[in-house]
């Protein structure tokens, strides 16, 4: 009788689960900001041949539910920029220096706005935007790394 009860409740237990997961999907989590990433370099891959481009350093304000992205500039007006989240917990190379290869989790997430395929790559650290133009053989890679936040505590001068 025991067996029969254990796989009775064990059922009810999945069943109830079934019921949340159907609602879970109408929630829509808020996003959080993760911090402000100063971009400091761009590069375009033009026929396999990676050439630097000179840029003035700018600031993306960065947020996230785990559902997608949104970048804004920190200085400019704020529209933001979407990005749906495709994968998240992926180990990614972030170092590969003396002490050997770091990896960090990053969510990896893309958007198609007027035919431009933008795909970002976001780990704690670091921030790079590939996009791919609809009308053109080059790729642009933007990459940027997180400010460390101000303390609030610390006396200004």
């Amino acid at each position: 009788m025991r067996p029969l009860l254990t796989v009775a409740l064990l059922c009810l237990l999945f069943v109830g689960r079934e019921s949340l997961a159907q609602a879970a999907p109408n929630v829509v989590r808020p996003l959080q900001e993760i911090g402000v990433f100063r971009v400091s370099a761009m590069w375009r891959v033009s026929n396999g041949e990676l050439i630097p481009s000179a840029i003035e350093p700018y600031d993306y304000r960065v947020l996230s539910n785990g559902e997608r992205i949104e970048l804004e500039l920190v200085d400019g007006d704020s529209k933001r920029i979407s990005f749906a989240v495709y994968r998240a917990g992926t180990r990614m190379i972030v170092e590969d220096g003396l002490d050997g290869i770091a990896t960090a989790e990053a969510l990896l997430a893309s958007s198609k706005d007027d035919g431009t395929l933008r795909q970002v790559v976001l780990t704690p650290k670091m921030l790079r935007i590939t996009r791919m133009p609809v009308n053109s053989m080059d790729i642009i890679v933007i990459e940027a790394h997180k400010v460390p936040a101000k303390n609030k505590n610390t006396p200004s001068s």
